[in-house]
């Protein structure tokens, strides 16, 4: 293997340009990446479009041989610093600091001294050493990581396993953008699949577990009684006004001890029952007697527990009180700030703060609460979770002006945020707990076990596109291993069968729809038929879900034959299709023809009878779930379409159209443009822009799936 030569010319660091050694290091070097040539590649389709219905008379599509895709960008919202580089006429050049040009045998030693500092660094020195250390590529554009190069000799294995585990997460944090034959210098977050060291399992095997119960308490217990034979300490939380237990998983970790939940009206003999199985002397009351009533307490004390509370004026008191104590106990490490009204980016990350025993601190959305003010020149290292939504960027300019550094993990909602959390802190293994993104309570005390195994929660609904997301995420990762937090009210058994069968098909069927046929032309324009274009753009679209390995497609006809809508909902039903696309073109006619330009995209909208009116987005009946994900879909495929087309944006519209009412799944009927506007349709009949169209439909039916 050709790892490290010619003076590591080409050096590729992922994330963090910079290696900041930390702890026992000697000399330290700053490496700045040495980019690829910074060539566009375009993606060239060379293929001819077979037509069908077209005579020699008829205008054709015009035949393109080689004319550039475009791709729909990134925009996921960095949330790292930007690495340093120095640039020579647009390129990057290397840097070497405090090291000699020819610097292996530094960064050799630098490494050594990394690994056996490996115990007494921080969480974040050893994220900054990571991403220093992690990949590079050699002479032959061959992707190594480092640690395969230098052995870690005397490294304990279990420790090597930990880091070859970070190295996996971070470097798969976010979706490569650009994979060529030759690498561009990304940020991690943006390289994946670059399969190096790869623990991912490929089994086609998963387990399944659920911890369950008649209620949260026994949920509690069921979770106590699996990670703990004996415990000093329990702590304790009121399971229906959880907010004061949102920060004690840190603490609950700190003691290597059970969270078990109580009422208002008094605690059960069952979780009496399991402090006495656990063999606790201590108990720690999470929140005031409004929260656990006093009574509780002297319940707890009457059976000889020593028994203290931690209980501020409000929930953001409470969390800076716990935060203290996990300070006094632990020394001030990095601190995570959350919103105390919205629970879900607070459980995302409890499963973190177990691990790092780091405080969670509660802020309202709109200003950094006074409580975490307090802990500012304590805490100079923090992490705010979830996206401006969350926690606005006044609070977060509020923070920075503070403290020495504050960044921010964001994402479009509370899946995203969560699954940005598990990425860029990892999972151990092939194990991860799935929680519900909309009852927290089991998730609350299914972290702190989590956290002791080094695992994460995945939070999920029961919505499709959300279960798809969650698939997708944990085949990528080869997880195995799913335990569910919570019974059948909490997450029905729908989401055991789908992760007990993950890698039995990991292809989605697409049914891709082209409109008219035969018989029915559909609009006619210019000599064309819109049953021609339509057939035309569903074959590309289908060539290009085909070659990404990802479909399975399905085309409701792929010659020029007339089918009834029924006969292409039912076919569609009948093969249990992941999503249905109808492909069509629009025309207004009559004294209208020609007025009306641009794209449009429907779902299914009910009207009681009849074709009923379109409708816009306010109106959608999104409570049914299929609906719901119909106007996800839509909302994946129709901006990228405007962005790439350039066409007009007509919007997203609901209508009773027979394919979308009489489909089962995620169903979008797109009118791709315009044929009785005669500069329209000298456009959109070309195969250029028709492999456009293809290309922004078939990267929003990726992102739906979360490929």
């Amino acid at each position: 293997m050709q790892c490290i030569n010619k003076r590591l010319k080409k050096l590729l660091l992922a994330v963090s340009a910079t290696i900041m050694l930390s702890g026992n290091f000697g000399s330290f070097i700053s490496i700045i990446v040495s980019a690829s040539e910074n060539n566009e590649t375009e993606d060239v389709v060379t293929e001819a479009v077979v037509q069908d219905g077209l005579n020699s008379k008829d205008e054709s599509i015009n035949e393109v041989t080689r004319e550039e895709v475009s791709r729909e960008g990134s925009n996921e919202e960095d949330i790292q610093d930007e690495a340093p580089t120095d640039r020579v006429d647009g390129e990057t050049k290397e840097v070497f600091l405090d090291g000699a040009k020819d610097s292996y045998s530094d960064m050799e030693k630098s490494y050594m001294d990394f690994l056996n500092s490996y115990d007494e660094l921080t969480e974040e020195e050893i994220i900054e050493n990571l991403d220093a250390f992690q990949l590079f590529i050699d002479d032959e554009d061959t992707i190594h990581s480092m640690i395969e190069v230098l052995e870690p000799k005397g490294f304990g294995a279990s420790q090597n396993k930990d880091l070859v585990e970070r190295l996996q997460f971070i470097r798969e944090e976010n979706k490569q953008k650009s994979v060529v034959n030759s690498l561009m210098t990304t940020p991690l977050e943006e390289v994946s699949n670059m399969n190096m060291m790869s623990l991912s399992s490929t089994a086609n095997n998963t387990t399944v577990e659920r911890i369950a119960g008649q209620n949260r308490m026994r949920v509690a217990e069921n979770i106590s009684r699996r990670g703990w034979n004996s415990s000093d300490t329990v702590i304790i939380a009121n399971g229906y006004k959880f907010t004061d237990a949102l920060s004690g998983t840190p603490l609950a970790a700190h003691h290597n001890a059970p969270m078990l939940l109580v009422s208002d009206k008094g605690i059960d003999s069952e979780t009496l029952t399991e402090i006495a199985r656990l063999k606790a002397r201590n108990v720690i009351i999470l929140g005031g007697p409004r929260s656990v009533p006093e009574h509780i307490s002297n319940t707890l004390k009457n059976r000889g527990l020593n028994v203290r509370r931690i209980a501020g004026q409000n929930r953001y008191d409470t969390s800076r009180m716990i935060a203290e104590e996990v300070i006094s106990l632990r020394g001030p490490s990095t601190a995570h700030l959350v919103n105390g009204d919205a629970y879900a980016d607070a459980v995302s990350i409890s499963t973190v703060a177990g691990r790092y025993k780091q405080p969670i601190l509660l802020t309202r959305a709109n200003e950094l609460h006074p409580e975490v003010r307090k802990l500012t020149n304590t805490i100079k290292d923090w992490r705010i979770i979830g996206g401006t939504t969350s926690i606005s960027n006044t609070a977060e300019n509020q923070l920075k002006s503070r403290v020495s550094n504050a960044t921010r993990l964001a994402g479009k909602d509370r899946y995203e945020v969560n699954k940005r959390v598990l990425n860029h802190w990892g999972i151990s293994g092939g194990r991860v707990y799935i929680g519900s993104g909309t009852a927290f309570a089991d998730i609350l005390t299914g972290s702190i076990i989590a956290s002791r195994e080094n695992s994460g929660v995945l939070l999920l609904d029961e919505s499709e596109s959300n279960i798809q997301t969650a698939e997708n995420y944990s085949r990528n990762r080869g997880l195995n291993h799913f335990i569910i937090l919570g019974g059948t009210n909490t997450l029905s058994n729908r989401i055991n069968e789908r992760f007990r069968d993950l890698y039995k098909s990991s292809k989605k069927i697409i049914y891709l729809d082209p409109g008219h046929g035969g018989i029915d032309p559909g609009a006619v324009y210019g000599g064309i038929s819109e049953k021609t274009l339509n057939l035309s753009l569903a074959r590309i679209l289908r060539d290009y879900l085909v070659s990404s390995g990802k479909y399975e497609v399905v085309m409701s006809r792929n010659s020029d034959t007339f089918l009834t809508l029924e006969q292409r909902a039912n076919d569609a039903n009948a093969r249990n299709a992941d999503i249905f696309v109808s492909i069509h073109y629009n025309a207004m006619g009559g004294v209208n023809a020609g007025r009306a330009r641009g794209i449009e995209t429907f779902i299914h909208h009910r009207v009681s009878s009849g074709f009923g009116q379109e409708t816009n987005r306010n109106a959608f009946l999104t409570r049914d779930p299929r609906i719901r994900d119909s106007l996800r879909l839509a909302d994946q495929i129709h901006p990228r379409l405007i962005s790439a087309t350039k066409l007009n944006d007509r919007g997203i519209k609901g209508n009773n159209f027979g394919v979308l009412r009489m489909t089962k799944m995620p169903a979008v009927l797109v009118e791709y443009g315009f044929m009785d506007n005669a500069t329209e349709l000298s456009i959109i009949r070309t195969t250029q822009h028709q492999r456009i169209a293809a290309m922004a439909t078939k990267n929003g039916i990726d992102s739906y799936f979360g490929f």
